[in-house]
C-alpha cells in the first residue's frame, strides 16, 4: 500500500568531513591513471573482493590494484560492451552485449580460479536474457550477498528473478545451464531505474524480527516491494510509493536495509514499512552512490526552478555533455550532516567507494580521492567520547581503539572492545596496541591474547570486563546531538536545537544504537599465530610465562607435566608446517626465559624442557641458549641427545684443566667414558690420552687406566704400538704401568709370528713340489709311468679300455663322458681357483671399495690385496690353462 503520507523534510548542516586529495599515474606523476586516461570508454566500474573493476566499451574488464594498474584483464564480451557488474564471494556476474547475440548477454566468471589456456578468469555461465520474442535493453539489476538470488531489470518495465543462482553454479552443468527466470514485476511503460535486496537482517539491525529476503523495485513513478524468501514470499509486488526516481538515483545503504532514492526535491529512504522522512536537498540530482554509512549525491549546477518534470525520468545521467560542471554532495543521513561539497568542471564519470575512500572520476580522465577525516575532527577538537562514539557506531575499529587509547586511556573499554571483535580484527590492533594494553591493564590484556590465539570462535566476554556503552563512550541522550559541540560553524539557533533534538530523540525510537561490534558469524577462525605478541611482553616476563604456557597448554596439549592440563583446541584451517615453527618459536622462548629468571623452579623447569623428548623445542637453538647462560647440566643434556659425545668429554676435561685442584670434572670424564664407550670406541684413545696428561690424574685414575688398558686389549681398539706411543708422549706413565699389559701383548705377538712362520714353511714345501711336478711334466724325456689300478670315478679295479690322465687320476672309458677331455676330479678344483682369480681381477678395478676397505682396516687391507695379487695381477687370459 502508498505511503502517501507527507512528512516536513529534515534539513542538513554542513561540514568538511573529508581531504581532497588528486591521484596520480604510478608511472607519471604528472597524470592521473593510464587506465582512466581515455575515461569516455570506461562503461561500469565497480569495487570486489579482488580489486576495483573496470569494463570499457571494447567488452573487456580490468581488476586493479590500489595503484589502478590492471593486474589482470580478458575481453568478457567479444565485440560488445560491458553494461553492467557486480562481484559477490569471487563470482562475477556481467551483463552485456556482443555483435554475434542480439539483446543483453549474462555472463558468470570465477575470478579465483585461472584458465591457463587462456589466461582468463574461468567462465561458469553464460545465458543470453531473452523474456520475450522483443528484447529491451537492461536498465538495472541487482544480485544477493549470498549469491542465492538475481534481479534483473529491463526498460520495458519488467523484473526478472534468478533463484537458488549459487547452487547452480556449484554443479558441474553445460555452460548455459542457469535457474530458470520468473518475472515477478511488470510496470509497462515505466522503465525499471532501481533494485536492491533487502538481505536478511543482523543483530543490529532495525527490522531484526524480520528474517526475510526482499526486493526493492523502483520505476520512474513508483517504488515497490516484492518478498523474496521466507514465510508469504512468492506473491506479487508491494507499492510503497507512487513517486520514483531516474535511472542511476536508486541505491541501497550501507547496511543492505533501506533504499534510498535521489529526486529533485530531497532524497528518500524507504524501508520495509514505506517511506522514511526525506532529507531536504533540493536540485537536479544525476546519480546516487553509497560509501560506508554516507550516501553521495552527483548533480549539476541547475536551478530547481526550470528543471522539468520530464527531466527526473528515465536517463538523467545522459543530461549534460563533457563541458557541464558536476557537484558532488556528501550526506551523512543518519546525523543529518552534508560531510563534503565540491565542485568538478570537468563533469563526473564515476564514483568509487573503495579501500575505505572516496573515488571521483571525472570525464576528462582526472581521478580525486576523499579521505575522510570526521573522527579527526572530533579528536583535534578534544571531544574524544563523541569521536569513540562515532568510530563505534559506523565500525572504524581503528579509529575507536586510537581514541579510546591514545587519547582518552580507557583501556579498560577498549579491551571490551577488542573482545568483541573476534580473531580477526583484534589481532591488527593488539600488533599495534598490546603493549600499551600490558603496560596499563598486564592481566587482562594477557588473558585476552590467550584467549585470541587458543580459541576458534567469538571470544568469551568475562562479566568483569563487560562494561555498559552508556557510561564508556556514547554521549548522554539529554546532551545536544554530538556535532553542535564543534567548533566548525555557526552556533545553532534555539529553534535548530530543538529540532535536533527533536529528530535524535525519533532515531532513537526508530532505529536502535549499536552498543558493541558484532563478532563475525564463521563458527570457527583461523587463530593468529603468538609470534605476533612475543614483543608486547619485553617489559612483563612473568606474564609472558604465563602467556606462552598457556598457549601450548591450550592451542597443543603440550606443558612440562606427564599429562596435558586441558585437551588441546585443534583447528583444521590451520597450516601442519606453521604450527610446527609456532610451536618451537614458543618453546625456545619458554626455554630462554626459564634460564634467564635464574631461580631453582625456573631451572627445574628449563631442565625439563631439555630433557623432554616430545616437546617440539628446536636443539640447536637450546644450544646456543645454554651456552649463553653458561647452564652446564643443559650443555651436556643437548651433547649427549645430539650425539656429541666427544663434547661432552672435552667440556669436562677442559674444566679440569680450568680449575685441576677440583676431582669431580676427572670423574665426569670416566663417568662419560663409561656411558659412550662402548659404543663409540675412538673415546677410549681420548680419555687415556688425558689420564696420563698429568701425574696427578694418573695417581687419581691409576685403576681406572687400568680398565682402559683392559678393554683396549679386549676389544682390541687400539694396535699395542698406539698405547705405547700415547703413553710415550711425555714422562708420566712409567714402564712399571703397563708392564705386564705389555709383556702379555708381545707373548701373543710371537706365538702370532711363530705360526705364521710354520704357514710360511708349509706353503714353501708345497710351492716346491708343485714347481717339481710341472718341471717333469714339461720335460718331453720324462716319461709318465701310471701305476693306478682302480678307477677314480667308480673305485673299480681297471680294465680296459681305460682314459689316464697327466694328473695321476685314472678312468674307466665307461666312466667318462663322450669327448670329455679334462679329468673331472681336477677341473672342479681348477673352477673353484678360476673364480677366485675372477673375482681378484674385478677388485683390481674397483678402487672406491679397495679404498675403502683400506680406510677400515689400514695396513691389513693392503697385504691381503697384496697377496690376493689386486696390486699386481695377471689376467687370465694371459695365463695357458
Amino acid at each position: 500500500m502508498a505511503n502517501t503520507t507527507t512528512v516536513a523534510a529534515t534539513a542538513l548542516r554542513q561540514f568538511v568531513f573529508f581531504d581532497v586529495h588528486p591521484v596520480k599515474d604510478i608511472h607519471d606523476l604528472a597524470s592521473s591513471p593510464e587506465i582512466f586516461k581515455n575515461a569516455s570508454e570506461i562503461s561500469t566500474i565497480v569495487s570486489s573482493s579482488a580489486g576495483l573493476l573496470a569494463a570499457d566499451i571494447h567488452g573487456s574488464v580490468h581488476i586493479l590494484n590500489k595503484e589502478f594498474v590492471s593486474k589482470t584483464s580478458w575481453v568478457a564480451h567479444m565485440g560488445g560492451r560491458v553494461m553492467h557488474m557486480a562481484e559477490r564471494k569471487g563470482v562475477l556476474v556481467t551483463i552485456g552485449e556482443e555483435d554475434a547475440v542480439r539483446g543483453s548477454l549474462l555472463k558468470i566468471w570465477d575470478l579465483e580460479k585461472m584458465d591457463p589456456r587462456t589466461q582468463a578468469p574461468v567462465l561458469l555461465r553464460s545465458s543470453k536474457i531473452q523474456p520475450s520474442n522483443k528484447p529491451h535493453p537492461v536498465s538495472c539489476f541487482a544480485l544477493s550477498s549470498t549469491l542465492s538470488f538475481l534481479a534483473i531489470g529491463l526498460a520495458d518495465g519488467t523484473v526478472l528473478l534468478y533463484r537458488h543462482l549459487d547452487q547452480s553454479l556449484s554443479s558441474a552443468s553445460s555452460l548455459t545451464a542457469l535457474p530458470k527466470t520468473r518475472t515477478i514485476h511488470e510496470s509497462s511503460p515505466e522503465p525499471i531505474t532501481g533494485l536492491g535486496f533487502r538481505e536478511l537482517p543482523s543483530p543490529t539491525n532495525a527490522d531484526a524480527k524480520d528474517n526475510n529476503l526482499h526486493l526493492f523495485i523502483v520505476t520512474t513513478n513508483s517504488v515497490y516491494l516484492y518478498h523474496v524468501s521466507g514465510k508469504g514470499s512468492g506473491g506479487s509486488s508491494v507499492l510503497l510509493d507512487d513517486i520514483g526516481c531516474g535511472l542511476g538515483c536508486a541505491v541501497m545503504d550501507w547496511r543492505a536495509e533501506k533504499i534510498v532514492l535521489a529526486r529533485d526535491e530531497a532524497v528518500y529512504a524507504y524501508g520495509l514499512q514505506g517511506r522514511e522522512p526525506p532529507y531536504a536537498y533540493e536540485g537536479y540530482k544525476s546519480s546516487i552512490h553509497t560509501h560506508l554509512n554516507y550516501v553521495i549525491v552527483v548533480s549539476p549546477p541547475t536551478t530547481v526552478a526550470t528543471t522539468s518534470s520530464a527531466a527526473r525520468k528515465l536517463g538523467t545521467q545522459a543530461a549534460g555533455g563533457d563541458s557541464d560542471a558536476s557537484r558532488v554532495t556528501v550526506f551523512d543521513m543518519e546525523n543529518k550532516v552534508v560531510g563534503y561539497t565540491g565542485m568538478f568542471a570537468e563533469g563526473i564519470k564515476g564514483v568509487i567507494s573503495e579501500w575505505g575512500n572516496i573515488y571521483i572520476l571525472t570525464n576528462g580522465g582526472q581521478l580525486t580521492r576523499l579521505a575522510e577525516k570526521s573522527i579527526r575532527v572530533c579528536r583535534q577538537a578534544g571531544y574524544f567520547d563523541h569521536a569513540s562514539y562515532l568510530a563505534k557506531r559506523y565500525k572504524r575499529h581503528e579509529d575507536y581503539l586510537r581514541v579510546m587509547i591514545e587519547d582518552a586511556g580507557k583501556y579498560g573499554e577498549a579491551l571490551t572492545y577488542l573482545r568483541h571483535l573476534g580473531a580477526v580484527a583484534a589481532e591488527s590492533n593488539l600488533a599495534r596496541y598490546g603493549r600499551a594494553m600490558l603496560d596499563n591493564l598486564p592481566e587482562e590484556t594477557t588473558q585476552l591474547l590467550i584467549d585470541l590465539c587458543t580459541i576458534s570462535g567469538p571470544l568469551t566476554i568475562p562479566e568483569a570486563e563487560d562494561t555498559s556503552p552508556q557510561q564508556s563512550s556514547t554521549p548522554a541522550a539529554s546532551a545536544p546531538s554530538y556535532l553542535s559541540y564543534l567548533a566548525l560553524s555557526r552556533a545553532p539557533a534555539a529553534e535548530d536545537k530543538a529540532d535536533e533534538s527533536k529528530a535524535d530523540e525519533e532515531e532513537d525510537l526508530t532505529e536502535p544504537q549499536e552498543t558493541q561490534p558484532s563478532a563475525p558469524t564463521p563458527s570457527k577462525e583461523k587463530r593468529p599465530s603468538p609470534t605476533l605478541y612475543f614483543a608486547h611482553f619485553v617489559d612483563h616476563p612473568s606474564y609472558f610465562v604465563r602467556f606462552l604456557e598457556s598457549v601450548a597448554a591450550r592451542r597443543w596439549g603440550q606443558s612440562l607435566s606427564s599429562l596435558p592440563s586441558s585437551l588441546p583446541n585443534v583447528s583444521s584451517d590451520e597450516d601442519e608446517d606453521s604450527e610446527k615453527r609456532n610451536q618451537a618459536a614458543v618453546w625456545n622462548t619458554l626455554l630462554e626465559l626459564y634460564l634467564d629468571g635464574g631461580s631453582p623452579e625456573q631451572q627445574d623447569k628449563a631442565l625439563k624442557v631439555l630433557t623432554s623428548d616430545s616437546l617440539p623445542c628446536d636443539k640447536t637453538h637450546a644450544l646456543i641458549l645454554c651456552s649463553s647462560y653458561s647452564y652446564t647440566r643443559g650443555l651436556v643434556i643437548l651433547w649427549e641427545k645430539l650425539g656429541m659425545y666427544e663434547d661432552v668429554l672435552r667440556f669436562w676435561m677442559d674444566k679440569h684443566n680450568a680449575s685441576p685442584s677440583e676431582s669431580s670434572a676427572s670423574t665426569e670424564v670416566v663417568q662419560a667414558l663409561v656411558r659412550y664407550g662402548p659404543t663409540h670406541p675412538h673415546l677410549y684413545e681420548l680419555v687415556l690420552r688425558f689420564l696420563t696428561s698429568t701425574p696427578e690424574l694418573l695417581t687419581r685414575h691409576q685403576a681406572d687406566v687400568e680398565k682402559i688398558l683392559e678393554h683396549i686389549e679386549k676389544e682390541r681398539t687400539i694396535p699395542p704400538l698406539g698405547v705405547v706411543q700415547i703413553l710415550s708422549r711425555n714422562g708420566v706413565a712409567s714402564v712399571g704401568l703397563v708392564k705386564n699389559w705389555l709383556m702379555g701383548r708381545i707373548k701373543e705377538a710371537r706365538e702370532e709370528v711363530q705360526t705364521d712362520q710354520q704357514l710360511i714353511n708349509s706353503y714353501r714345501l708345497e710351492t716346491n713340489a708343485k714347481l717339481k711336478q710341472v718341471a717333469e711334466l714339461e720335460d718331453p724325456m720324462h716319461a709318465k709311468v701310471f701305476s693306478v689300478t682302480r678307477c677314480s670315478q667308480c673305485s673299480g679295479q681297471l680294465d680296459l679300455p681305460s682314459v689316464h690322465f697327466m694328473c695321476n687320476h685314472s678312468y674307466h672309458q665307461r666312466c667318462l663322458l663322450d669327448h670329455e677331455t679334462e679329468c673331472p676330479l681336477c677341473v672342479r678344483q681348477h673352477g673353484v681357483i678360476q673364480e677366485i682369480r675372477r673375482n681378484n681381477e674385478r677388485m683390481a678395478d674397483q678402487h672406491e671399495l679397495f679404498l675403502a676397505d683400506v680406510q677400515d682396516n689400514g695396513f691389513k687391507a693392503v697385504a691381503s690385496g697384496f697377496g690376493k695379487g689386486v696390486l699386481n695381477i695377471t689376467r687370465l687370459d694371459d695365463v695357458a690353462v
